[in-house]
Parts: structure tokens; sequence; C-alpha cells
């Protein structure tokens, strides 16, 4: 599988996210969580762990506030931030469309 061989990639990068925005609603175990969770739920419906996992990892890509007035605009800026670095670990255009897609929703 393509994402766990950069698990560790989405790892760093998202725990440097965290320690730069401390968010305690949105720390480094809310994303282990949602990840957690994304690929058990994912498993037992069938879905695309490939577009599931990476989604659960980066779906605080971008760090906003909650008093920032983009807020309702985190996710769409998350899955704009995750396609130019999943492009660069060589994911394919499909699957960077279905993780941001993922993201979005």
């Amino acid at each position: 599988m393509l994402f766990s061989k950069f698990e560790s990639v989405f790892t760093q990068e998202i725990q440097n996210i965290c320690s730069q925005n401390p968010d305690p609603s949105h720390d480094f175990a809310h994303v282990l969580r949602v990840v957690s969770l994304a690929k058990k739920l994912g498993a037992e419906e069938g879905a695309d762990l490939e577009v599931v996992v990476p989604a659960a990892y980066l779906h605080d890509f971008e760090f906003i506030g909650k008093d920032d007035p983009r807020r309702s605009m985190a996710s769409s800026l998350s899955a704009q931030k995750a396609a130019p670095f999943l492009k660069g670990l060589g994911y394919s255009d499909s699957l960077v469309a279905g993780i941001c897609h993922a993201i979005q929703a």
C-alpha cells in the first residue's frame, strides 16, 4: 500500500504543523484518532484506504484558527495545500484528486 510507505512523512508533517499551531482540539492526538478511526471504518466498509488514510492525516494540513474568518474554508485550504505535497511524494493525479475530494468532504 502506497500510504504505508509515506505514513512516517505524513506523521512528521502533521507533528510540525501541530507544534507550530497549538490547538488542544486539533492537536496531534486528534489527528491520530482520526487516522485510526478512518483505517478501521475504511476497512470495514471496503473503502479505498489509499485515499482514506492520507485524507485523514491531511484533513487539517492547513491550520486555520477558530477565530480566523477563513475557518469555513479550512477543508478546502487543507486540500489545496495537500495536492502539491502529495504530488511531490509521487502520488498519481487520480489519487491526489480522490484524497483532496475526501479532505474537502
